[in-house]
């Protein structure tokens, strides 16, 4: 495969949210024979590249679920963006549903609620099962406004009247039937584009902003084909690039409805599931030898 796309989060991640060794070293491995090694993840460009600093790789980014494209040297390459009357329409909704939400623009990921930003990541990651200790939990929840990833701001609004770039609100709730409220209410815009990174949240973008839109995009750019690239990832935001990759390969750790849309299934995200697929689907066999 000349393009080998990896989600982050549930894919290329760890529990730990970390690059495993053995990931880092496959990447590596591809790059050596030729590979361009690229990321798809819901993250906006900074905490994307944040796991990305221990291991010294220089990545193609698509970010914010395919809102934007940069290059290794984190140059802009293309961006699909919210209009005003978007955000303003799906923060209504949200706000009717009683579903906290985060709004990630060109200069980072805002949140207008600190103690609910706090508490939603810690419930996620509780109700996820991850193998994280209270502390452990705690210090990741704080650590994403210690750390610059989360911004605070008093009102969403005040945004907007600034002219921030927006590429996509990030919805978090446990309560299931809030949120497909909200997700049916949303997808009634057909100028959205709804998903999901797990099954506690909602990703919106514009319907111009998605994984497998940029994908393709990121391909052409380079002078690949659909049946040159292979896409690998653990979640319904991961469908679309799924449908677009010449092979696409679900986590094990995948939900089962995602693993049947996929070509493959590789191993968990916990036992290098992107190394795995990499050395055993993505390189000649030459390089196992």
């Amino acid at each position: 495969m000349k393009l080998i796309v990896t989600d982050m989060d549930g894919t290329l991640l760890d529990e730990k949210r970390s690059v495993s060794k053995e990931n880092e070293e496959a990447i590596k491995a591809a790059q050596k024979q030729g590979a361009i090694v690229a990321i798809a993840t819901g993250r906006d460009l900074y905490e994307a590249t944040v796991p990305l600093k221990k291991t010294g790789l220089s990545l193609p980014i698509i970010s914010a679920n395919g809102a934007q494209i940069h290059d290794e040297q984190k140059r802009l390459l293309h961006e699909a963006v919210l209009n005003a009357d978007q955000v303003r329409h799906a923060m209504a909704v949200l706000k009717d549903e009683n579903v906290y939400f985060e709004v990630y623009t060109n200069e980072g990921v805002y949140s207008d609620d600190f103690e609910a930003g706090l508490a939603v990541v810690v419930d996620v990651l509780k109700s996820t099962g991850a193998k994280l200790s209270e502390q452990e939990i705690m210090t990741f929840a704080k650590d994403r406004f210690d750390n610059g990833s989360i911004k605070l701001i008093d009102c969403y609004e005040k945004l907007l009247e600034d002219g921030a770039v927006v590429l996509k609100l990030l919805a978090f709730s446990l309560n299931a039937e809030r949120l497909m409220s909200a997700r049916d209410r949303l997808e009634l815009d057909k100028s959205l584009a709804v998903s999901a990174s797990a099954a506690d949240n909602l990703e919106i973008t514009d319907v111009n902003a998605q994984k497998g839109i940029a994908v393709l995009r990121l391909a052409q750019s380079l002078g690949f084909s659909p049946k040159d690239v292979m896409a690998v990832g653990d979640n319904f935001n991961d469908v679309s690039m799924f449908q677009k990759a010449g092979l696409a390969v679900a986590m094990g750790n995948a939900p089962g409805e995602i693993q049947k849309q996929a070509d493959l299934v590789t191993k968990t995200n916990d036992e290098h599931g992107v190394a795995y697929a990499i050395r055993n689907y993505a390189l000649k066999k030459q390089s196992l030898l």
